[in-house]
């Protein structure tokens, strides 16, 4: 499974993440780009996931109908500690992700109020 990681996460995550086919958008000379671009530019490069911390992309971009899957971390502060803690699950969603599908996983989060 081919995955991208956006210009919001850190370039040192894949090394969380090892097996998986994982390239960082600045790596792809992407970085600057809009999000409908990206999309665009993930799906000819045959990218299967889009892993983000921009909690905006689903509202902005529609997923439907497109060859890939988008994967949103909801996290904050958004720092390379608070994005590999969310590693397992992201692994976990990887093996159910359906092409044209948003998946938001809740990480590490100062701001969010738990029980």
């Amino acid at each position: 499974m081919k995955i991208l990681l956006d210009e919001n996460l850190d370039e040192a995550l894949p090394e969380f993440m090892p097996g998986h086919d994982l390239v960082h958008v600045v790596a792809m000379g992407w970085q600057g780009m809009k999000n409908g671009e990206l999309l665009t530019k993930a799906q000819e490069a045959g990218i299967q996931v889009l892993i983000t911390a921009d909690k905006n992309m689903p509202y902005q971009q529609s997923m439907q109908g497109r060859p890939l899957s988008l994967i949103v971390l909801d996290i904050h502060p958004n720092v390379l500690v608070n994005q590999a803690a969310c590693v397992s699950l992201i692994e976990s969603q990887l093996a159910d992700s359906q092409p044209g599908h948003v998946y938001m996983i809740e990480g590490p989060h100062s701001k969010r109020r738990t029980p």
